[in-house]
């Protein structure tokens, strides 16, 4: 009798340990599949695992460029819940891998047009950089001078803690700025156009109505009598504008980002953002006065002129939005290009997120 127990209990092990499956690691969780279905199919083939994550990847990378993939990636997964065996649904990636690879090359192709011939140069002079220096860094939601990480052994030791924990930020902005990765460059309703333009003061309403063709930040204008000699100085106005409509605060309400360009600072805008509804509650003021009631606008400027600001994009990555910023320099036998990028926020001015420079000399290919 107890021969005859030991044998069913060591066949009991063998079935339960033959009922143990290894799974492996595609893009979702293998956890809760249920036995039969598609997922545990593929959650038990190697090779079916690495063409989902080989997919995956490739989708998303051209869903930050081209949220029209969605639909199209919902009707292929119809598609491929179709399949009854394993070669079909390996057949069926191998397809969708081709296809979303064609659709990232176009995607990039489309959006690097909008990128500027000029710039692209740049971000390639950058690429075959021979010597980089880091500026602003940050590092989960904080930002990390290099000063005070040069000077400061326990700043330091977070922010390398930091690092670790949530990864290199800026180190991947870069990586993927220059393969045109998951970088969408928005372009502006209208560009380069007059004050004047009826346009114009058609999208910016009451904004239009509190002389934002007027730099008081930048001249320290604030109170000040709008005197001949002051007004009369040719650098004082700007001479272009452009704008850009978009919900920054992701609550439904479309604000604008409004770009002056200087006569003397003219590769250098600055930025503001405009709520119409509070342009309208200050111009609606008894006694409002352009001079001392712009202040709440002026202080959302996001970038004020710079000397060898080259170049400024407003983009999207990965789904929050910056200002890019590219200045150079020429000195010597040297060649500096300055990239940072810096997150758009509501109400108030932000340090730039990432600053890196790149050093090349130059006629070096």
């Amino acid at each position: 009798m107890g021969k005859i127990i030991i044998l069913i209990t060591v066949l009991l092990t063998c079935i339960l340990a033959n009922d143990k499956v290894e799974f492996y690691s595609p893009s979702f969780s293998c956890e809760k599949v249920k036995q039969g279905s598609i997922e545990y199919k593929i959650c038990v083939d190697k090779e079916l695992s690495n063409l989902d994550n080989k997919m995956t990847k490739i989708y998303l990378d051209v869903r930050y460029i081209d949220k029209s993939i969605k639909t199209y990636q919902l009707n292929w997964l119809q598609k491929r819940n179709s399949c009854v065996d394993v070669n079909c649904l390996k057949e069926r990636y191998e397809q969708q891998i081709r296809t979303l690879e064609k659709k990232l090359a176009l995607s990039k192709k489309v959006n690097n047009k909008k990128i500027s011939k000029k710039v692209q140069n740049y971000i390639e002079i950058a690429k075959s950089a021979t010597k980089t220096k880091l500026g602003n860094q940050r590092v989960n939601k904080k930002i990390y001078g290099t000063w005070e990480l040069d000077h400061n052994k326990t700043l330091l030791l977070e922010f390398n803690e930091q690092k670790a924990k949530y990864g290199d930020f800026c180190q991947a902005f870069y990586d993927d700025l220059f393969e045109y990765k998951n970088i969408k460059v928005i372009e502006p309703i209208l560009k380069g156009v007059d004050y004047n333009n009826s346009k114009l003061q058609e999208e910016m309403g009451a904004c239009h109505e509190m002389g934002m063709e007027l730099s008081f930040r930048t001249h320290g204008l604030y109170g000040k009598i709008l005197s001949s000699p002051i007004i009369e100085e040719p650098s004082f106005w700007p001479s272009k504008f452009s704008l850009w409509k978009t919900d920054f605060n992701k609550d439904g309400n479309e604000e604008l980002l409004f770009a002056t360009y200087g006569r003397r600072f003219d590769k250098s805008p600055e930025f503001y953002i405009l709520d119409k509804n509070l342009c309208e509650k200050a111009i609606s003021k008894k006694g409002f006065d352009t001079r001392f009631d712009r202040v709440f606008l002026d202080w959302t400027q996001q970038s004020g002129p710079q000397k060898n600001l080259f170049e400024v994009m407003f983009v999207k990555y990965k789904n929050k939005k910056y200002l890019l910023n590219i200045s150079d320099w020429k000195h010597h036998n040297k060649v500096k290009i300055r990239i940072y990028g810096r997150e758009i926020k509501k109400s108030f001015t932000t340090y730039p997120d990432c600053a890196k420079t790149y050093f090349k000399n130059k006629g070096e290919k």
